[in-house]
């Protein structure tokens, strides 16, 4: 019964500790000159990207953009994703 008990101490100790250290993966909220965008159902990020882009932007540049912004290392976004549109993407 020591044992268990001993076990369970320890177990959650290391729990804490690691969420002690935890990384938070938020972005910076959008600046007065970006756009905020919350992705639907559906939605892929180069949808996204076509839709608010600017006219003669590049679509592929357009995610490169928003990728960095939001700090993403892969195009895969989920639904209900908030997702920072630099000012340099958007037209208007």
């Amino acid at each position: 019964m020591l044992f268990l008990i001993l076990s369970f101490l320890i177990l959650f100790a290391g729990f804490s500790f690691l969420r002690s250290f935890a990384v938070t993966d938020s972005v910076p909220a959008a600046d007065g000159s970006e756009k905020t965008v919350i992705a639907d159902a559906g939605d892929t990020l180069w949808s996204i990207a076509a839709e608010v882009k600017r006219d003669g932007m590049d679509t592929r540049q357009a995610v490169h953009r928003i990728m960095k912004r939001n700090g993403l290392a892969s195009a895969s976004i989920g639904s209900g994703q908030r997702l920072v549109i630099p000012a340099d993407v958007f037209s208007g």
